[in-house]
């Protein structure tokens, strides 16, 4: 049995307000995307890494993959969409339906391998699964942004993160049957039409680079 990783590197970076992507943005002297995939190279229970890049970077990512020697590694070129650039990601990969495939959102730089290892054994077991956070903030209806219409109860609320790792023959089939779905994310797509996804803790480091405002919360991990 083999375990796959997908890493998402084709965002279009719409509210992240400077002169390159942030994908390729400088995060403490290195380019975001670096971060994830060298943890995912480094995994001791990561087979192969399919990175889905956009045209516009595809260069820069190739010459990193080259320069460090990443034999494992292959690039794809994405969709329109992220659910789009997952299925791209899937074409690349020659999986049994046992397989796992761990996918990965680029923008989430500080990826370790112990949140790797927790989410891919949790997939063999489980089929499907999420890192995820639980629910710290109070947690309030808006008013059309402009007054507080309610509080709802965060008992049961979390805040899904990636890594999301499944099996072949599930999230191959989620994507299938999920034609004229567009989802956020794959556990979202999974759970609206095969099954449940089990819930793995995640971590705090694990924050989406989405705006500027969120280089330095990142660089504080990062030693």
């Amino acid at each position: 049995m083999k375990t796959f990783a997908i890493l998402l590197v084709a965002g279009k970076s719409t509210r992240f307000e400077n002169n390159v992507s942030k994908q390729v943005f400088l995060l403490k002297g290195k380019p975001v995307f670096s971060y994830p995939l060298l943890a995912l190279a480094k995994s001791k229970v990561i087979d192969e890494i399919i990175v889905v890049s956009d045209g516009e970077n595809e260069v820069k990512i190739l010459d990193f993959i080259n320069e460090n020697k990443l034999n494992n590694v292959h690039l794809c070129l994405g969709g329109a969409t992220r659910q789009l650039s997952v299925e791209e990601g899937l074409k690349c990969i020659n999986a049994d339906p046992d397989d796992i495939v761990l996918i990965h959102d680029g923008a989430r730089p500080l990826l370790d391998e112990e949140v790797i290892e927790r989410t891919v054994e949790a997939a063999n077991s489980a089929g499907a699964v999420t890192t995820f956070l639980p629910m710290e903030d109070t947690v309030a209806f808006s008013d059309f942004e402009e007054h507080i219409a309610g509080f709802a109860d965060r008992t049961n609320l979390v805040k899904i993160q990636t890594p999301q790792a499944f099996k072949y023959a599930v999230i191959s089939e989620a994507h299938k049957l999920a034609t004229d779905t567009q989802a956020t994310d794959d556990c979202s797509l999974v759970m609206r039409t095969l099954m449940q996804v089990k819930l793995v803790p995640g971590s705090k480091k694990l924050a989406k680079l989405t705006t500027i405002e969120d280089v330095n919360y990142l660089e504080t991990f990062i030693k």
